[in-house]
């Protein structure tokens, strides 16, 4: 099983950063990218006020400013390159998503695992996007991600074993509830 370190989240809309956030606050790093720095400064703007009360509350095991350390923010697709494990969280727009993950597979470790957050698209079709099919595989997140326990994954075609496994064990590292279909 491969072990997780750092996590890429490409698109910091409300999924994106809520995954980020889950992330973080789940001891991981956590590569944040989005091509707008308009939405990077939302995220990040969403996720202080959301952990400001996560902490109110006691629910966080340490301060929200180590959270956010854990974090790097960039616009830059090329910062992902070390992650481990990459969740893709872009608009539901197929030739979108086919191009964001074209390019993060050029750049990533052929041993990653790539996951698509699509609740539309054919998990097969995404991993055709990529040379990496065996390690590609669907991670639906229910709104909102900082809440919601359950997550959708979904194997494509080719989805290895090792994959699904690694991403079952991530999943309950984010303390939450994989449910495969």
């Amino acid at each position: 099983m491969r072990e997780v370190r750092t996590i890429g989240v490409i698109g910091l809309g409300i999924m994106g950063a809520g995954i980020a956030q889950v992330a973080a606050s789940s001891r991981f790093r956590v590569v944040a990218v989005d091509a707008f720095q308009q939405a990077i400064d939302k995220a990040r703007h969403v996720m202080d006020r959301s952990l400001t009360k996560f902490n109110e509350k006691g629910k966080l095991g340490e301060s929200p400013q180590e959270i956010m350390e854990r974090i790097t923010w960039s616009q830059n697709i090329e910062d992902l390159a070390g992650a481990d494990f990459v969740i893709e969280s872009v608009s539901e727009i197929l030739e979108l998503k086919r191009e964001v993950l074209a390019s993060a597979d050029a750049l990533c470790s052929p041993e990653a695992i790539f996951a698509s957050n699509t609740s539309q698209f054919s998990i097969t079709s995404l991993a055709a996007a990529t040379n990496r099919a065996q390690r590609f595989i669907g991670m639906h997140w229910f709104n909102p991600a900082v809440i919601m326990k359950l997550i959708e994954v979904v194997c494509g075609m080719e989805t290895s074993h090792e994959t699904l496994d690694s991403t079952l064990d991530l999943c309950k590292r984010l303390g939450k509830e994989p449910v495969v279909c």
